[in-house]
C-alpha cells in the first residue's frame, strides 16, 4: 500500500475515531442532562402542585359552590375545588402523569385527579379502597420512590402540604415512568438524527480533507521517487521542482544539492578517463610499434614470438578499449558525425553472416537472421549502425550457452520505424539491474563469469548514444536465467525497399 494511500486510511480513521467518540460522549451528557431536566421539571411542577393545594386548604370551603358539596359520601368540599381542579387537568394535558392525590392525615382523600373526568371510583369509602400506608402519611419531607400502579411502573412524588405553618396532608404525585423513558428515548432519538446529519457532513468533508492533505505530502514524495529514478538511470542533472518550506522541502532541496554534487563527481570521472585514455594512446603505439617490429625479426626464437603475441594482443585490446572510451567522451560532447543515407535493413544485417557466422560455430551457438523483405528504407549511417548490430550479436553470442540460438529479426511498426531485436537465451538480467545496464562502465556482477569474453562496459553505452543519434530508441527486455531481447529503432525515410 502507498504512503498516499496509509496516510488518507489513517486520517479517515482518526476522523471516524473523533466522530464516534465524541457521539458517544454528547449522546451520554444528552442523556445525563435530559434526565436532569425531566427531574427538575417534575419537582418544580409538584412544588406548584403543592403551593396551589396550600392555597385551597387556607381558602376552605368559601371557594366551592354549594351545588358540590356532599355529593360523594366521605368527601368534603376541597375534592370540588375549581383551583385544584383546573390545576389538575391542566396538569394532565401537558404532563405523562398517571394520577394527583391529596391525602389527610387521617387517610382521607381530600382531591383525586380522577375527579376532573366524573371518576370517582377512588373517593368512596376508605375501607373498599384500602387503608394508606401509614410510612406516607407519615411523609415530612419530599420523597420519591419507584412504585406499581394498577401493574404499571409510576415514579411517585409524595410531598407534605401545610396549613397555617402546620403538616395538614400529603400531595401524591404519579407520572407514568414508561411515559416518561419514552420521552427521553424520542428526545435522543432525535438529537442523534441530527447528530448523523451533521456527522456525516463531517464525515464527508473530513475524508476529502484527508485526501487533499495525503496528496499535498506525498506529491513531494512522489518528485523524490521520481528524482532518485531519474537520477538512478544516470540523469545525473535532473533537479526536483517545488517551492515547499517545510521539512519535505528542505529534504528536496537537500536531494538537488547531492544530485548536483553527484553530476560534479561524474564530471570529473569522465575527465580524468579521458584524459588517461588520451595519455595512454602515445605510449601504447609505440608499444606496439616495436612489438610489431620485434615480431617481423628473424633473430627471435619462436617462444619469444609467442610472448611478443600475448603483449601484441593485449596492447590491441587496450588500444580499443582507449578508442571506446574516447568514443563515448566524444559522444557525449555532441561531436558524432553522421553520414545518412538510405539503406536496406537487410542489407545491414546480412552483411553480418559471414563476420559472425564463424564465431557462432566456434561457441557452438546458432545464428538466426530473419528480416522480411519489402521494409521500409531508413535513414542512416550505414557504418554507425553497423558498429551497433555489431555490438549487440557479439554481446549475444557471448552469452548464450552450448546449442543456443541467437536471433536477428527486424520489422516495420507502423509509427515511422524500423526496429531491429537481436535476442540470446543467456542468463538474463536481473530487474534490478536493467535501468543501469546503458551507463558506462555497467556490467552485472551476477553474469560477469558467464561470458566467453570480459566486456569493457562500454558497448552498450556506445549503442545507445548513436541510435539516439539517428532519432531512435534503444532498449532491452530480459527475464533472469531465461534470456534478453535487445532491441532499437531507426526511423523510415522512403517507401518498401525493393526486394
Amino acid at each position: 500500500m502507498k504512503i498516499r494511500e496509509k496516510l488518507a486510511l489513517y486520517a479517515s480513521a482518526m476522523v471516524m475515531a473523533v466522530l464516534f467518540l465524541t457521539g458517544f460522549l454528547l449522546y451520554m451528557a444528552e442523556k445525563r442532562e435530559l434526565g436532569s431536566q425531566q427531574e427538575n421539571h417534575r419537582w418544580s411542577t409538584v412544588h406548584h402542585l403543592v403551593r396551589v393545594c396550600e392555597d385551597a386548604l387556607s381558602e376552605g370551603d368559601d371557594s366551592v359552590s354549594g351545588a358540590y358539596a356532599g355529593a360523594l359520601p366521605g368527601t368534603g368540599r376541597l375534592a370540588y375545588s375549581p383551583l385544584l381542579v383546573n390545576y389538575a387537568k391542566s396538569l394532565l394535558d401537558l404532563e405523562p402523569l398517571r394520577g394527583v392525590e391529596l391525602l389527610g392525615l387521617d387517610g382521607d382523600i381530600l382531591f383525586h385527579s380522577d375527579m376532573t373526568s366524573g371518576d370517582s371510583l377512588h373517593l368512596i369509602e376508605k375501607e373498599l379502597r384500602g387503608a394508606v400506608p401509614k410510612a406516607v402519611l407519615e411523609i415530612s419531607s419530599p420523597t420519591k420512590r419507584l412504585s406499581q400502579l394498577e401493574g404499571r411502573a409510576v415514579l411517585q412524588y409524595l410531598v407534605p402540604v401545610n396549613r397555617k405553618g402546620r403538616r395538614a396532608a400529603v400531595l401524591e404525585v404519579d407520572y407514568d415512568a414508561a411515559a416518561s423513558a419514552e420521552s427521553m428515548r424520542r428526545a435522543l432519538k432525535a438529537l442523534l438524527r441530527r447528530f448523523l446529519m451533521v456527522g456525516a457532513l463531517c464525515l464527508a468533508a473530513g475524508l476529502l480533507g484527508s485526501a487533499l492533505l495525503a496528496f499535498h505530502f506525498t506529491r513531494t514524495l512522489g518528485k523524490l521517487v521520481e528524482g532518485a529514478r531519474r537520477i538512478g538511470e544516470g540523469e545525473l542533472s535532473y533537479k526536483i521542482q517545488t517551492e515547499r518550506r517545510d521539512e519535505l522541502g528542505q529534504v528536496s532541496w537537500e536531494f538537488n544539492r547531492m544530485g548536483g554534487r553527484l553530476a560534479e563527481l561524474d564530471q570529473m570521472k569522465k575527465t580524468f578517463f579521458h584524459t588517461i585514455t588520451h595519455d595512454l594512446k602515445s605510449p601504447l603505439h609505440v608499444i606496439s610499434g616495436y612489438v610489431t617490429l620485434l615480431l617481423e625479426s628473424d633473430q627471435l626464437a619462436e617462444s619469444e614470438k609467442a610472448r611478443l603475441k600475448i603483449v601484441q594482443e593485449s596492447a590491441r585490446r587496450l588500444n580499443q578499449m582507449i578508442k571506446s572510451i574516447l568514443d563515448v567522451a566524444r559522444m557525449e560532447a555532441g561531436h558524432i558525425s553522421l553520414r545518412r543515407r538510405d539503406l536496406r535493413v537487410k542489407d545491414l544485417i546480412d552483411e553480418l553472416r559471414p563476420q559472425f557466422s564463424v564465431i557462432a560455430a566456434d561457441y557452438g551457438v546458432a545464428l538466426a537472421l530473419s528480416v522480411p523483405e519489402g521494409l521500409p528504407l531508413v535513414k542512416a549511417d550505414a557504418a554507425q549502425i553497423q558498429r551497433v548490430l555489431e555490438n549487440l550479436v557479439s554481446k549475444a553470442l557471448k552469452f548464450s550457452p552450448d546449442g543456443g540460438v541467437v536471433a536477428v529479426e527486424a520489422m516495420a511498426r507502423g509509427d515511422g520505424f524500423v526496429e531491429v531485436r537481436v535476442q540470446d537465451q543467456g542468463p538474463g538480467i536481473p530487474p534490478d539491474k536493467l535501468s543501469r545496464l546503458f551507463s558506462i562502465f555497467s556490467q552485472v556482477e551476477e553474469t560477469k563469469g558467464l561470458a566467453r569474453e570480459r566486456g569493457t562496459g562500454l558497448g552498450l553505452v556506445i549503442c545507445k548514444q548513436l541510435v539516439e543519434a539517428h532519432g531512435g530508441r534503444i532498449g532491452v527486455e530480459s527475464q533472469w536465467k531465461k534470456g534478453s531481447v535487445f532491441f532499437f529503432t531507426l526511423p523510415v525515410t522512403g517507401g518498401p525497399g525493393a526486394g
